[in-house]
């Protein structure tokens, strides 16, 4: 069974490639190829998520009807219930006991790790948006002085100063957060499809550390307003003008 519509010629027949079938030389033996090539009947399973794994499927009995020999690599349990850690543990003490280099892997899907890598880079990541929309929000707070004292001076309440440079922080931390994120994203997805496809494997699957996005994304944002709000002054002195 194969499971790539491009792998079966049009008489219905698959090339299987043999690596390594050569063996010793004896003295005037003619030397066999080390890559053979041997057409067998072949059927199309269409299942693209088996085709991201594997190019096909072949019985012990079809080998051996090829002259090949097999011999037992490994099995595959689908158990009733997801085994817990405890039956886990269990299980590999049990088959390193039938042989010391058996291993035994549970199938679990993804599971995120927070491990110190993605913990200081995305500390790194923040100190930047922080650090950024603090010194921007500092410099449009200074151009925009006159105008506060301005408002201040019709009567504008104290508390405004803090709103404008609160939403200007959050502001700026949300553009570069969203910008950086991208800009990181979109390149290393791009990069991962590119190799896939010049070696001809199947795409890759992405993983995402989705909470440190988020994390960057939306909580920075609103940590940085709140902390421009809370160290910008209510009031601002009024200047005099002297003739």
């Amino acid at each position: 069974m194969v499971f790539d519509r491009s792998l079966i010629g049009a008489d219905g027949r698959a090339v299987m490639l043999l690596r390594g079938g050569g063996g010793p030389v004896q003295p005037g033996q003619i030397p066999k190829p080390d890559l053979q090539e041997v057409p067998v009947d072949a059927v199309l399973v269409d299942d693209p998520d088996a085709a991201r794994f594997a190019q096909g499927l072949m019985p012990t009995t079809a080998a051996a009807l090829l002259g090949l020999a097999s011999r037992p690599d490994g099995a595959v349990w689908r158990p009733a219930t997801p085994p817990d850690r405890t039956a886990q543990q269990r299980a590999e003490a049990v088959a390193i006991r039938l042989d010391r280099f058996a291993r035994l892997d549970v199938e679990r899907g993804y599971q995120p790790k927070g491990d110190a890598l993605t913990l200081a880079l995305t500390g790194f990541a923040g100190l930047v948006v922080l650090g950024a929309a603090g010194i921007a929000t500092g410099l449009a707070a200074a151009d925009s002085r006159q105008d506060q004292a301005t408002l201040a001076a019709v009567g504008a309440p104290p508390r405004i100063r803090r709103t404008m440079a609160g939403l200007q922080c959050a502001l700026i931390a949300l553009l570069g957060a969203v910008l950086g994120a991208a800009n990181g994203f979109v390149p290393a997805v791009g990069l991962l499809k590119s190799r896939a496809s010049g070696t001809g494997s199947p795409s890759p699957l992405i993983a995402a550390p989705w909470g440190e996005l988020l994390l960057v994304v939306l909580v920075l944002p609103v940590v940085a307003g709140l902390l421009a709000a809370l160290f910008t002054r209510s009031r601002v002195p009024l200047a005099r003008r002297l003739s």
